[in-house]
């Protein structure tokens, strides 16, 4: 049974709409259902992600990160292809999103393989990131003009115009749209540079102890690390020295998706802290498990619950995995977790 019909829908619909994605489809066993709907629909008409930004684009983005370490890698790459854009907008940290999903999906012999797909991806990306003198620029065409700069000598008034228009695409002219994206045009813009100059310039042979590493990194000093670099490593164009215009703070490990601000303090609080039922579900989805169905990696999945207890000022879940003396190995608190 079909969950969306697809039509146009003003701001009231929306909202009505957005009531029953969080109740009923969001976190819950229709998700996957209602992701593959979406999907069907996009696939087929591409061209109207734009339109559908605020509803059913965002609806389907929202899915997909939130069920992102469950992707096969080639629906990564169509996500990766397809929504950047639009999960910036949402306060999606893409980088340590990827970081992460490499470390979980990919071993180091084959992550270099599949990150050059995710690079190509990226470079060849039709999503549209904003219009402008009514002309659709898209990810690839910033990246065109980003190499000209590149082969120009890096002239600094272009470099500066560059985040210039970067930051117009990013900015929310349709104020309903404020409703559904709650991150700046210059967060935006300086998450969307450190991803691309990441792609451009991390060392193949550096790149598995990234990923092995992305939890405890310091994400200022690397971004601008990989900002500054002088020298190019792959074959793509060398980045432009572009500096962040804030320090970025360490992001986000998963989706919170904001609400129309309209909704309720209590309902958008049901939004910003995870119950216990899905912080559990989101750390089995999280880290592998071996033969036994014992976590392969404790110690993360134990610092992972101290990164959340701190987050929601909850001593409880450091409570959530415990040990258990009389089968020496550890397991879920499903007492606690059913409270």
């Amino acid at each position: 049974m079909s969950q969306f019909d697809f039509t146009v829908l003003d701001g009231g619909q929306v909202e009505k709409m957005d009531n029953i994605f969080f109740d009923s489809i969001y976190n819950t066993s229709k998700a996957t259902e209602a992701r593959i709907e979406l999907a069907n629909y996009f696939d087929k008409h591409p061209e109207n992600a734009l339109k559908f930004r605020n509803s059913y684009w965002r609806w389907f983005v929202l899915l997909c990160w939130a069920g992102f370490y469950k992707l096969s890698s080639d629906e990564l790459i169509t996500v990766i292809n397809r929504q950047i854009p639009v999960a910036i907008l949402l306060d999606i940290d893409v980088l340590r999103k990827l970081l992460s999903y490499f470390r979980l999906n990919n071993s180091e012999d084959d992550v270099v393989s599949f990150f050059k797909r995710v690079k190509l991806a990226v470079f060849e990306s039709r999503a549209v990131l904003g219009i402008l003198q009514n002309k659709e620029i898209k990810i690839s065409d910033m990246l065109a003009e980003l190499s000209q700069i590149n082969n120009q000598g890096r002239d600094s008034i272009r470099i500066a115009e560059f985040k210039a228009k970067l930051r117009k695409l990013f900015s929310l002219t349709d104020k309903s749209s404020e409703n559904y994206f709650s991150i700046t045009a210059d967060e935006a813009v300086n998450r969307f540079v450190a991803l691309i100059t990441f792609l451009y310039d991390v060392k193949m042979e550096e790149l598995w102890s990234v990923v092995e590493k992305y939890d405890d990194l310091n994400y200022s000093e690397l971004y601008r690390k990989l900002l500054n670099q002088p020298e190019p490593t792959t074959s793509m164009p060398a980045s432009v020295s572009i500096q962040p215009e804030n320090t970025i703070a360490p992001p986000q490990a998963f989706v919170n998706p904001p609400r129309a601000k309209k909704e309720s303090e209590t309902r958008s609080e049901k939004l910003k802290k995870l119950s216990y039922a899905e912080m559990k579900e989101q750390i089995e989805n999280q880290f592998k498990k071996d033969a036994q169905g014992q976590f392969m990696n404790i110690s993360e999945v134990l610092k992972e619950l101290e990164r959340l207890a701190a987050k929601y000022e909850d001593d409880h879940i450091r409570d959530l995995y415990i040990f258990n003396e009389a089968d020496r190995k550890f397991e879920w608190n499903e007492t606690l977790i059913k409270e």
